[in-house]
Protein backbone atom coordinates (compact mmCIF):
# COMPACT_ATOMS: atom_id res chain seq x y z
CA UNK A 1 0.00 0.00 0.00
CA UNK A 2 2.78 2.41 0.89
CA UNK A 3 4.59 1.83 -2.42
CA UNK A 4 1.48 2.68 -4.44
CA UNK A 5 0.99 5.88 -2.41
CA UNK A 6 4.61 6.86 -2.94
CA UNK A 7 4.33 6.15 -6.66
CA UNK A 8 1.17 8.26 -6.92
CA UNK A 9 2.86 11.11 -5.06
CA UNK A 10 5.90 10.84 -7.32
CA UNK A 11 3.69 11.14 -10.41
CA UNK A 12 1.92 14.17 -8.93
CA UNK A 13 5.22 15.87 -8.18
CA UNK A 14 6.51 15.05 -11.65
CA UNK A 15 3.37 16.56 -13.18
CA UNK A 16 3.71 19.73 -11.07
CA UNK A 17 7.36 20.09 -12.08
CA UNK A 18 6.34 19.58 -15.71
CA UNK A 19 3.80 22.41 -15.38
CA UNK A 20 6.38 24.68 -13.74
CA UNK A 21 8.83 23.98 -16.56
CA UNK A 22 6.12 24.56 -19.18
CA UNK A 23 5.26 27.95 -17.70
CA UNK A 24 8.97 28.78 -17.47
CA UNK A 25 9.26 28.01 -21.19
CA UNK A 26 6.30 30.29 -21.94
CA UNK A 27 7.78 32.99 -19.72
CA UNK A 28 11.01 32.92 -21.73
CA UNK A 29 9.41 32.80 -25.20
CA UNK A 30 6.45 35.17 -24.91
CA UNK A 31 8.61 38.34 -24.86
CA UNK A 32 9.76 37.54 -28.40
CA UNK A 33 6.12 37.49 -29.48
CA UNK A 34 5.03 40.69 -27.72
CA UNK A 35 8.16 42.78 -28.19
CA UNK A 36 6.79 44.72 -31.18
CA UNK A 37 3.63 45.93 -29.39
CA UNK A 38 5.80 46.92 -26.41
CA UNK A 39 8.25 48.70 -28.71
CA UNK A 40 5.44 50.71 -30.31
CA UNK A 41 3.65 51.50 -27.04
CA UNK A 42 6.75 52.80 -25.28
CA UNK A 43 8.59 54.06 -28.40
CA UNK A 44 11.64 51.93 -27.69
CA UNK A 45 14.81 51.80 -29.76
CA UNK A 46 16.60 48.64 -30.83
CA UNK A 47 19.19 49.36 -28.15
CA UNK A 48 16.54 49.46 -25.41
CA UNK A 49 15.02 46.21 -26.68
CA UNK A 50 18.49 44.68 -26.50
CA UNK A 51 18.92 45.90 -22.93
CA UNK A 52 15.76 44.03 -21.91
CA UNK A 53 17.09 40.73 -23.28
CA UNK A 54 20.54 41.31 -21.83
CA UNK A 55 19.16 42.17 -18.38
CA UNK A 56 17.09 38.98 -18.39
CA UNK A 57 20.11 36.86 -19.31
CA UNK A 58 22.39 38.48 -16.73
CA UNK A 59 19.89 38.12 -13.89
CA UNK A 60 19.17 34.52 -14.90
CA UNK A 61 22.89 33.66 -14.94
CA UNK A 62 23.73 35.41 -11.66
CA UNK A 63 20.74 33.94 -9.82
CA UNK A 64 21.64 30.46 -11.00
CA UNK A 65 24.86 30.32 -9.01
CA UNK A 66 23.54 30.85 -5.46
CA UNK A 67 20.30 29.01 -6.22
CA UNK A 68 22.25 26.02 -7.50
CA UNK A 69 24.30 25.99 -4.31
CA UNK A 70 21.15 26.24 -2.21
CA UNK A 71 19.62 23.32 -4.12
CA UNK A 72 22.72 21.22 -3.43
CA UNK A 73 22.92 22.00 0.29
CA UNK A 74 19.39 22.85 1.43
CA UNK A 75 15.83 21.70 1.11
CA UNK A 76 14.95 21.41 -2.57
CA UNK A 77 11.23 21.34 -1.90
CA UNK A 78 11.36 24.61 0.05
CA UNK A 79 13.57 26.18 -2.61
CA UNK A 80 11.10 25.13 -5.33
CA UNK A 81 8.17 26.47 -3.33
CA UNK A 82 9.78 29.83 -2.60
CA UNK A 83 11.15 30.04 -6.12
CA UNK A 84 7.76 29.44 -7.71
CA UNK A 85 6.07 31.89 -5.34
CA UNK A 86 8.67 34.60 -6.03
CA UNK A 87 8.59 33.99 -9.79
CA UNK A 88 4.78 34.13 -9.82
CA UNK A 89 4.69 37.35 -7.82
CA UNK A 90 7.31 39.05 -10.00
CA UNK A 91 5.52 37.92 -13.16
CA UNK A 92 2.25 39.38 -11.86
CA UNK A 93 3.91 42.68 -10.89
CA UNK A 94 5.63 42.81 -14.27
CA UNK A 95 2.21 42.92 -15.92
CA UNK A 96 1.42 46.15 -14.08
CA UNK A 97 4.40 48.22 -15.20
CA UNK A 98 3.84 51.18 -17.46
CA UNK A 99 7.29 52.25 -18.58
CA UNK A 100 10.56 50.89 -19.92
CA UNK A 101 12.55 51.53 -16.73
CA UNK A 102 9.94 49.88 -14.52
CA UNK A 103 9.82 46.93 -16.92
CA UNK A 104 13.58 46.61 -16.82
Amino acid sequence: MQNSTQAANAWRILFLLFLANLFNFFDRTIPAIIIEPIRMEWSLSDFQIGIIGTAFTIVYAIAGLPLGRMADTGSRSKLMGWGLATWSALTAVNGLVGSFWAFL
